[in-house]
């Protein structure tokens, strides 16, 4: 969002957009109850389907090799109830000759049934028989399953498909799969299943005809099953659920409303805070060395913004920092760090012509051409030489540094060399290097990391030395943390660096004395406390 958009829309959004979520993610829970109680249902129809053409292949293997004279003998008919009686499913057994019903577990009959000609004849020869109503059975219709021997199997389908709660406009039956031909059904959804277009899955869930539509097709058998189950019914269980979900969503949008609220009040109190740091002078600098990783010679070193409170506790720069912007008072930061930073590092400055100050200046501050004249100008107070500072770009909004060609330009003219922080993450990328006066980049840690440890190709970062050594910007490797790391960076042309492999952050007399220490041929460092806590960490900088 843009820093800008005024607060109170904010916080109106902090409130609607929960409750607009809840209330979005509620209807898509109803609607995922309802496509898995279709799938639930179409599962156990399968079930019961395929046991009833287990029962059904278990009669007829019993009857196997009966001659057709004996189909009706008073034996066989005894043998046929038997069969019926032991299949749940099964509402009788007979045997039927072309369509004619010649006997049954029922008895025998004076004259034979005329049963209709079969519906389908599936691909093994079996005829199959849809809702048929028999004399021996009136008012109730069965489906008939005729073996080419002619023996039968009857069951009622209501033992199969009438699952769903009464009341509910659930549709349920099962379908020859290779034929398409409906077998059983209940409900009023009816489907062209010819024309419709099932996925090879075993289980599936469409949405057709205002629908949720789940099938499951049989691993054994030549069908599968399926539940149709009307959009209504899930918008009928949210609005039954409303109220509970906007119960929730006023709560959770009143706690955005509240902690958003709190958030603005946090940075509105930190704005006052840092404006009184300001004038306490409890905004300080700490020192990080940059360091010719093939000798290992200190050559500079970065200025560190840092936030003391009165009682002792520190402020991350990436709080502070941001809100330095947003008020306006990142100018005064800068100007705090240059005075602080010259001021301290003067003495080894002047005795190390070669040693460089890098001083961090937000891309704010280069939309006044005027940090030109206040850096000539402390350079001048403290008996410095534009040689002894370098200016490194930190950006933390998105406008290009293209927009500040002038400035930049206008900094190099005056004899400051001018480079970029974090290269390789935020707005930074390689247009720049053909785009803005830069005399180096800074590559950012993390794009290191990642290169080195197989995140993203290692080609990446040679690819920015590549192209900067050829423009003749120099590049600095900043969170070099170990011997490998800095193995690396060497062997593809980076030879300045700074991390903890070399050093922490630091204040200035820790860093003078440091750096007088290593002249002497002493590698020790001090163990700091406070906001470096000496873990190998990297630090964001300003």
């Amino acid at each position: 969002m843009h820093p800008r958009t005024p607060r109170s829309v904010i916080r109106v959004l902090a409130f609607v957009v929960p409750l607009l979520l809840v209330a979005l993610l509620g209807y898509e829970r109803c609607v995922h109850d309802q496509k898995t109680r279709a799938a639930t249902l179409a599962d156990e129809i399968l079930g019961r389907s395929e046991a009833t053409s287990d029962q059904l292949a278990t009669g007829f293997m019993a009857v196997r090799g009966v001659n057709p004279s004996d189909a009706c003998s008073d034996s066989n008919i005894i043998r046929m109830r038997k069969i019926a009686l032991a299949a749940p499913y099964l509402a009788g057994f007979g045997y039927i000759v072309g369509n004619a019903l010649l006997c049954s577990s029922f008895g025998s009959q004076l004259a034979p049934i005329d049963v209709g000609a079969a519906d389908y004849v599936s691909a093994t020869g079996f005829a199959i028989r849809s809702a048929r109503e028999l004399d021996i059975a009136p008012g109730t219709r069965l489906l008939l399953s005729t073996a080419p021997d002619g023996f039968t199997g009857f069951f009622h389908p209501s033992l199969v498909v009438t699952l769903a709660p009464a009341g509910d406009n659930y549709s349920l039956g099962a379908v020859g799969y290779t034929s398409r031909t409906l077998l059983m059904s209940t409900g009023a959804a009816h489907f062209n299943w010819t024309k419709l277009t099932l996925a090879p899955d075993a289980a599936s869930i469409i949405v057709r005809d205002k629908y949720f539509l789940a099938v499951h097709r049989s691993p054994k058998w030549d069908y599968f099953t399926y539940v149709a189950i009307p959009f209504a019914a899930a918008t009928a269980e949210y609005l039954g659920q409303l109220p509970v979900f906007l119960i929730i969503g006023l709560f959770l949008g009143a706690a955005g409303f509240i902690l958003v609220g709190r958030m603005f009040e946090k940075r509105a109190s930190l704005d006052s805070l840092l404006k009184s740091a300001l004038r306490r002078n409890e905004i300080g600098v700490e020192y990080q060395p940059i360091v010719d990783m093939k000798t290992g010679r200190w050559v500079g070193a970065e200025a560190l913004a840092r936030w003391r409170l009165g009682n002792g506790d520190f402020i991350s720069p990436d709080v502070f920092i941001p809100i330095a912007e947003e008020y306006g008072l990142i100018g005064e930061v800068t100007s705090t760090v240059i005075t602080l930073g010259l001021g301290h590092l003067a003495p080894l400055l002047t005795t190390q012509p070669r040693f460089f100050l890098s001083i961090n200046v937000s891309s704010h501050d280069l939309d006044d051409i005027g940090i030109v004249r206040s850096l000539e100008n402390a350079v001048r107070r403290f008996a410095l030489t534009p040689n002894n500072v370098h200016v490194e770009i930190t950006e933390r909004k998105s406008v290009s540094l293209s927009c500040h060609v002038e400035t930049i330009a206008a900094l190099r003219r005056a004899g400051f060399k001018v480079g970029t922080d974090d290269f390789g993450v935020g707005f930074s990328n390689l247009g720049y290097l053909n785009d803005v006066p830069l005399d180096y980049v800074k590559i950012d840690r993390s794009l290191i990391v990642n290169a080195l440890n197989g995140a993203q190709p290692f080609d990446i970062v040679e690819t920015v030395v590549r192209l900067a050594h050829s423009r003749g910007i120099e590049i600095i490797a900043e969170g070099v943390e170990t011997e490998a790391q800095r193995a690396k960076l060497l062997a593809c042309g980076v030879t300045l660096g700074q991390g903890w492999l070399f050093a922490p952050s630091t204040t200035a007399l820790e860093f003078v004395a440091a750096f007088a220490r290593r002249g002497k041929g002493e590698q020790s460092w001090p163990k700091r406390s406070g906001y470096d806590d000496g873990r190998a960490r990297p630090l964001r900088r300003v």
